[in-house]
């Protein structure tokens, strides 16, 4: 597990506030790890797992973030990385990013746009609902027709444990809600009341849900 090799490490529900040595600040989310090199040409934070808003201090020299073989390259910014599974999401709050993937041309990434990349692509920029943007270090989750799936990943996270759709279809119905970060569980039990599947929690922290 790579996250052994962090500088920085969280647990289900904890947010934490990291001041690195050039100044710049980063908010590191629930379930997340991060490891710093603030070296004498370059600064590089390698986020391991989870998500991070980083807010970059001034200096000369260049700061980027890498996540699963990417880059994210901040040009004087704020911005917000979520590193889930074997996709890395990317939405700037300020200022602006370059998305740098091997083999492939870098995609700037302005104010107020998010995108995605992953081993092997990197998606067309879309603009993002300002509120969205790191809304979780408000205590929120924020999901727009956004499939089960992913919902249930996101909600695991601050939870603790592993939650999976099961069932044909189920992780790819859409949700679209806010959710309290802080309440995880009441977050599953809405969804499972509203869209009539059923909660199975098995040993070792694990939750299945499936259809009715």
């Amino acid at each position: 597990r790579p996250w052994f090799r962090a500088d920085h490490v969280t647990d289900a529900g904890e947010v934490r506030d990291i001041a690195l040595a050039d100044g710049s600040l980063v908010n590191l989310g629930s379930r997340s790890a991060l490891s710093v090199d603030l070296g004498p040409e370059r600064r590089l934070v390698r986020l391991l797992r989870g998500e991070g808003f980083f807010a970059v201090a001034p200096d000369p020299r260049p700061f980027a973030v890498r996540a699963l073989g990417g880059e994210v390259a901040a040009l004087g910014t704020r911005f917000n990385v979520c590193l889930q599974g074997g996709r890395v999401d990317v939405a700037v709050a300020e200022h602006a990013v370059s998305l740098k993937l091997p083999g492939l041309p870098a995609v700037e990434l302005g104010q107020g746009w998010q995108s995605s990349y992953g081993r092997d692509y990197i998606a067309p920029p879309v603009q993002a609902e300002p509120d969205s943007i790191g809304a979780w270090r408000q205590g929120r989750m924020i999901f727009r027709n956004t499939p089960l799936g992913e919902v249930l990943a996101e909600i695991a996270r601050w939870r603790g444990g592993s939650i999976s759709a099961w069932g044909s279809g189920v992780a790819a119905v859409p949700v679209t809600a806010i959710f309290d970060t802080n309440a995880p569980d009441a977050a599953l039990e809405t969804i499972v009341q509203t869209l009539d599947l059923r909660m199975v929690n098995l040993p070792g922290g694990i939750t299945l849900i499936r259809g009715g």
